[in-house]
């Protein structure tokens, strides 16, 4: 038996629908699709530590230039007289 809650949804205040019959049926929104997502204990925790941390301290990929922005490096490097506006 399916259970709808009105104005419930944690995203767009919106109708969830709950069918109650496993977990992998878990409450759905129905405006936005939101879907109320179990997390195990030990990602909550290293959530938990990252919380109010620079992006660069957390993820040990973001350490390196992008290939854009190394691109980009190298392109101003070798002309810049192209983008540099102000020069004569």
């Amino acid at each position: 038996m399916a259970a709808i809650h009105t104005e419930t949804c944690p995203r767009c205040n919106g109708a969830v629908v709950d069918y109650q019959t496993s977990d992998e049926d878990s409450p759905t929104c129905l405006t936005c699709g939101w879907r109320d997502q179990q997390v195990s204990p030990d990602v909550q925790r290293e959530i938990n530590a990252s919380l109010g941390q620079p992006k660069l301290a957390v993820s040990p990929y973001l350490h390196e230039p992008s290939r854009v922005e190394w691109w980009q490096d190298q392109v101003r490097t070798e002309t810049p007289s192209l983008y540099n506006l102000n020069a004569s």
